[in-house]
């Protein structure tokens, strides 16, 4: 089978909007640009018969996202709410209909630009509460 190339506006980040079952998700209709960070934490286990040995401990994952501002973007005013509410939120990445990655976090920095000449954009910043993971 050969290899396809994957490109960044199959996927789109969406917000949790009521917990379910089932849950229901909403996209950030202005998204423009979302980009992941993950890393782990090395917990330093060195000693004399092994010499210097470090294995991975906890995880996280930071998530920045931006976007143009929008009429009844249901997705972005949800996150301007929990932002302000300094709530928990939970997000999925999807491409296509399949959940590639989903966690959760609190947003920690919210950015709003209006330019007179350009469009209006938010951002924000996402720290994760454990680690953005594929569906178990």
């Amino acid at each position: 089978m050969p290899q396809v190339e994957q490109v960044g506006v199959d996927y789109l980040l969406y917000v949790v909007t009521a917990v379910g079952p089932p849950e229901v998700l909403t996209p950030i209709g202005g998204e423009k640009d979302t980009s992941v960070e993950w890393e782990f934490d090395t917990i330093e286990v060195s000693n004399k018969t092994h010499g210097k040995v470090k294995l991975p401990g906890g995880g996280g994952f930071t998530l920045s996202l931006d976007g143009i501002l929008m009429d009844e973007d249901v997705g972005a005013d949800y996150l301007e709410t929990l932002f302000f509410a300094r709530t928990e939120v939970k997000v999925s990445i999807k491409k296509d209909t399949a959940i590639k990655y989903t966690g959760s976090g609190y947003l920690t920095k919210k950015s709003l630009k209006v330019p007179y000449e350009g469009g209006a954009t938010f951002s924000y910043t996402l720290e994760g509460r454990g680690q953005m993971e594929p569906p178990a």
